[in-house]
């Protein structure tokens, strides 16, 4: 790997990214880990370069970041990522309704990862018409999808927390 000099005389990895991936292969970080590296290392560039500029130019720059911010935090890799990062994200909605599915089909949810994996491990052999037989587990991370759908219109929608909560455990 070599170093390299910016224009302001910085020394930076230049395969830093790859180093990052390579990790990420290797199950030596997370997803999660590589974000918090990653948009740790572009808010300091950012930083920097703002750091001189008008106020005006400045509130005009921190638009566009944050929106760079906020579609770089929603990349996933798989579908089994997403139901994770999804399953996650939404936890204090969804728990009470991952109990209440797991008491009444008389099954223990697995780890937000696993069930991530089987989600999609399952629609993935539907899709290649290779269907397994319909489990229990099967039914429950279904109803959780179909409940983290409604959570994602309700924030949508600017609905508060309280509400989020109401609604759910009224539909599920």
């Amino acid at each position: 790997m070599g170093y390299c000099a910016d224009g302001n005389g910085e020394v930076f990895l230049k395969d830093e990214l790859n180093v990052i991936f390579h990790a990420i292969q290797n199950d030596q970080i997370t997803f999660n880990d590589f974000f918090q590296i990653y948009i740790d290392g572009v808010n300091k560039k950012y930083t920097k370069l703002v750091k001189n500029s008008s106020k005006t130019k400045k509130r005009k720059t921190d638009g566009y970041f944050n929106k760079i911010k906020d579609s770089l935090s929603k990349i996933d890799y798989s579908l089994a990522d997403k139901y994770k990062n999804a399953l996650n994200d939404n936890i204090e909605y969804l728990q009470p309704v991952i109990d209440q599915l797991c008491k009444h089909n008389n099954i223990t949810f697995p780890s937000a990862y696993e069930a991530g994996t089987i989600f999609a491990d399952f629609r993935n052999k539907i899709a290649h018409g290779n269907p397994e037989e319909i489990k229990s587990i099967h039914c429950v991370l279904y109803e959780i999808a179909r409940a983290m759908i409604y959570i994602m219109i309700l924030k949508m929608s600017d609905a508060d927390n309280k509400s989020i909560k109401t609604i759910i455990s009224k539909l599920f």
